[in-house]
């Protein structure tokens, strides 16, 4: 659950096909079949206000998007440090995958 561990809000749900890219200044945040994230630059969309830089966005829906459980199991923190509901971000995958990125050696 993506909302345990980060502040979680709905985007503009601007879509695509409705964007132009004649003088990009924007990433456009999407998924395709290449996966999550980045899927091409637009132009500003006068009314819609740009999230703020820094902030991590992903697109809504996919298939795999909030399933994996990584390897099956769930830790319990009973301090209930990380979320209300006690659980633990597994801190080993998330720094072996975030590594495994292109480009990780620039985040």
């Amino acid at each position: 659950m993506l909302k345990c561990y980060f502040d979680v809000d709905m985007g503009n749900g601007i879509d695509a096909i409705m964007t132009t890219n004649d003088n990009p200044k924007y990433n456009y945040v999407s998924r395709d079949s290449n996966g999550n994230g980045v899927v091409g630059f637009v132009d500003e969309i006068s009314g819609e206000e740009p999230f703020p830089a820094g902030a991590m966005s992903l697109a809504l829906g996919g298939s795999f998007l909030g399933s994996h459980d990584n390897r099956g199991k769930i830790s319990i923190d009973e301090t209930y440090e990380f979320s209300d509901y006690g659980y633990i971000p597994d801190w080993d995958w998330m720094d072996s995958y975030m590594k495994s990125l292109p480009y990780s050696d620039r985040i």
